[in-house]
């Protein structure tokens, strides 16, 4: 290169440094206000009276179970920078709202004293719709009527399926006086459930168990859930009593055992394990799971009570804590596999497992699988040869 070309390039470069203006780097968040929301209950997410008088919906409908943010790093480009927002928020393939902003300075989105630097609720977004500064397209944006969301409910809950939100951040191109690139876009989706109450498994109703230890195992078809969630317990009654009116009234005296089970949906009971007395023989005792499951709105939560089921326990002279001598209840496993596997088998299976308990479930060199999974990995069919390894 000779010298007058290296001129032109340095030149030509001190030009661009001088006209560089500064990064502007925007980022957009949003989501669900609630952890792990599982289900949208009507009552705490639409006032009954807005669906009786067929009210339109928008952002002071609903209460807070929504957050919005907008951030920036250049405080130089703020002050001077004209933003669109839009943000989406819909049950399955029904769209409730769907909102536009007209133009507004980013500024004084980030720096709007109803926030916390550029962090909104849904609520709060209605409220600065009041300000001086921020104003809805009411060409582009859509409320849903009291009819589309009544679409989107099964019961008293909004059917299972999946709940989204969306925001999506545009320039605003001042020449065309039209929205421009999009700067930033995020969405957030939930699985929404509908559940019905747990259902108890083992021990079977009216069932004599004779040995310790007991194994309790219940179903639920809702969604993920901790063993925090879930109530286990069980009352001493009385043959012939009312299972409601034992639970309704639990007299504390007569309880058992009222805690966290070991797994979400299993507990073997020794008589002596944490929380747990011992059952006096010749005694019935009366059984219940209770499930909490979080609601859309934070704090607030609903309760599933499962059926309840009834036992006698007549073990000789056994000891809590000692292994059976004859099947002391059903070990879970057996439990599970009993409707798929051959009778011998099972029965092979029962001498394997006399005097274990189950701790966790592992496939292939996976742990944390349920009871309900092992069905998915067992085919009667195409299973001639199983084997059972006891650790």
């Amino acid at each position: 290169m000779n010298r007058l070309g290296l001129r032109r390039c340095l030149v030509a470069l001190t030009a661009l440094l001088v006209n560089a203006v500064p990064v502007f780097a925007v980022g957009v968040n949003t989501g669900f206000l609630a952890s792990n929301p599982q289900i949208f209950p009507v009552g705490d997410l639409v006032d009954i009276n807005a669906i009786q008088d067929n009210t339109d919906f928008d952002w002071n409908s609903l209460p807070d179970i929504i957050f919005f943010q907008i951030t920036a790093t250049s405080q130089e480009q703020q002050a001077d920078s004209l933003v669109i927002l839009h943000v989406d928020f819909s049950f399955g393939s029904t769209e409730l709202i769907r909102w536009w902003s007209r133009e507004f300075p980013l500024k004084k989105w980030i720096e709007a004293p109803e926030g916390s630097h550029g962090y909104f609720t849904n609520r709060q977004l209605g409220r600065l719709q009041e300000t001086d500064w921020l104003h809805e397209d009411s060409d582009l944006t859509y409320y849903a009527d009291t009819g589309d969301f009544l679409s989107v409910l099964d019961g008293s809950r909004v059917s299972a399926g999946i709940a989204t939100i969306r925001i999506e951040l545009y320039k605003y191109d001042v020449d065309t006086d039209s929205r421009g690139a999009l700067i930033a876009t995020m969405s957030q989706t939930v699985q929404v459930y509908n559940p019905s109450a747990p259902s108890l498994q083992q021990p079977e109703d009216g069932a004599e168990i004779s040995s310790y230890p007991i194994f309790f195992t219940w179903n639920w078809a809702g969604g993920p859930l901790t063993t925090s969630d879930i109530t286990l317990t069980i009352i001493e009654g009385s043959p012939g009593d009312d299972g409601e009116t034992v639970m309704d009234t639990r007299n504390p005296s007569k309880v058992r055992f009222s805690g966290n089970p070991q797994f979400t949906n299993n507990h073997t009971y020794t008589g002596i394990a944490g929380g747990e007395q011992a059952f006096e023989n010749g005694k019935t005792y009366f059984w219940q799971v209770t499930i909490k499951a979080n609601s859309a709105v934070p704090g607030q939560s609903s309760t599933f009570d499962s059926n309840i089921y009834s036992f006698t326990f007549n073990s000789g002279s056994q000891a809590p804590g000692a292994s059976p001598g004859v099947g002391g209840g059903q070990n879970p496993v057996l439990a599970q596999l009993q409707s798929i596997l051959p009778p011998e088998l099972v029965a092979q299976l029962a001498e394997e497992l006399e005097g274990y308990t189950l701790t966790s479930i592992t496939v292939d060199g996976v742990g944390g699988y349920q009871l309900q999974d092992l069905t998915q990995f067992i085919n009667p069919q195409a299973t001639s040869i199983m084997s059972v390894t006891i650790e």
